[in-house]
């Protein structure tokens, strides 16, 4: 009958109880994650099927987050990222570079975050190729019948690593959790302003429906220095963002405001500012938000989740203390 799985999976999907099936999922997948550790498994493998998952920073974070578990647990891991196949949406916006440099990424930013001895971050062309090793290694394969079946994982990230963190003690979520020390080595090597506030914007011709407003940014501004008048507010976006939200910053004269493009080129150098920041806060943001949630660093966040499952009435994550709030819009 396990032909059948996938297909009822996919009418789950598509119904009302899918929030509660994605609870049930990621609180058993993370319960069979812990034994497989505790028993003593030979090694751990993880798929980012790139075909099934999109290529997004946010979604690929909260995988590596399961993988630095896996790292702190002392166990042997492997990441895979499976490239057969590009998710439909990606191979419809991005160019088949674009593509490329981001599945590169991908590769680094595992190689990075996941500096354990016995965790690897491997790009694989053909799923035969996972078998084969998960057979040799006699490995546990996390979400295995979905794996096998070609389902997405990215429904599922954020809340199995809830489950998985949860259960131990703040000392092991302390090292699990991103600080700035884990991005050393892609820190800007320029001075930034200190202390300061990083502020998450978003400007895109492509998906406007997230960004702000003339009168938010100022509204938001205007906050946040009311609220810190010795810090500097550090605006993180891209690009093309961080020009749209200098050149209103220069007509409005707003003092103390920097933009993370004069600092860093790359995702993992913004996420190093973020990292060295006092709090984060954003009004509708995109996949950056990840790295405040998966950190001990306060966070201000107004945004609508898709993927993430509340751990409780008012807590987004199962480490979260006083000085993180969440809220939807």
């Amino acid at each position: 009958m396990s032909w059948l799985l996938p297909s009822v999976g996919a009418f789950i999907e598509k119904g009302p109880g899918w929030p509660w099936y994605r609870r049930l999922f990621a609180r058993r997948e993370a319960r069979r994650i812990d034994r497989a550790i505790d028993s003593g498994a030979e090694h751990v493998c993880l798929v980012y099927d790139c075909g099934v998952n999109p290529l997004t920073y946010g979604d690929y974070l909260y995988v590596i987050m399961i993988m630095r578990y896996l790292g702190e647990r002392g166990a042997g891991a492997t990441l895979f990222l499976l490239d057969a196949d590009i998710y439909p949406l990606c191979r419809a916006l991005m160019s088949d570079e674009e593509i490329e440099g981001f599945i590169q990424e991908m590769v680094d930013i595992g190689r990075l975050l996941l500096w354990y001895p016995e965790v690897q971050t491997r790009r694989v062309h053909d799923l035969q190729e996972v078998m084969q090793f998960v057979g040799s290694h006699k490995a546990y394969v996390v979400c295995g019948l979905r794996t096998r079946n070609r389902r997405p994982l990215f429904h599922h990230g954020f809340n199995i690593f809830n489950h998985l963190m949860a259960s131990v003690p703040s000392e092991l979520q302390d090292r699990v959790l991103l600080s700035s020390s884990d991005l050393v080595q892609v820190a800007p090597s320029v001075d930034v302003p200190s202390p300061r506030v990083a502020w998450h914007v978003r400007y895109s011709d492509k998906d406007p429906s997230r960004n702000l407003t003339v009168e938010e940014f100022l509204g938001v501004h205007e906050i946040l220095r009311s609220r810190h008048p010795d810090h500097a507010i550090l605006i993180v976006s891209d690009e093309a963002g961080c020009q749209h939200f200098l050149e209103l910053a220069e007509d409005r004269a707003l003092g103390r405001t920097v933009f993370s493009k004069d600092y860093s080129q790359s995702f993992l150098g913004d996420a190093a500012l973020i990292l060295g920041s006092d709090l984060y806060c954003v009004l509708r943001g995109g996949g950056m938000t990840v790295v405040p949630f998966m950190s001990r660093i306060p966070y201000r966040c107004a945004l609508h989740i898709v993927h993430e499952l509340m751990w409780s009435a008012d807590q987004l994550t199962s480490w979260q203390g006083p000085h993180f709030n969440h809220s939807c819009v």
